[in-house]
């Protein structure tokens, strides 16, 4: 399996393509709720967002937005300038 921490549901797909025991799914569920990484930070439930609303302009491409980013570092690149 792969590492981080998933939710019930998607734990439960992950065991049941890779494995099979009896109580699987009831040991899948025991697991979860006694994870402590999972059940030890909780934030509450979050603010509702309100809709996006539409952003006029008189003619086309009278705004535009592009995201730019990069350049964007290479594995070999971070292993060069953080190993010792």
């Amino acid at each position: 399996m792969c590492g981080g921490h998933l939710d019930v549901r998607r734990t439960l797909d992950q065991v049941q393509r890779r494995a099979f025991w009896f109580g699987w799914r009831r040991d899948v569920r025991r697991f979860c709720k006694r994870c402590p990484n999972c059940n030890g930070y909780f934030r509450g439930q979050l603010p509702r967002s309100r809709p996006l609303q539409p952003m006029l302009s008189g003619a086309p491409l009278e705004r535009l937005h592009i995201d730019i980013t990069g350049p964007l570092l290479t594995r070999a690149l971070v292993e060069a300038l953080f190993s010792s």
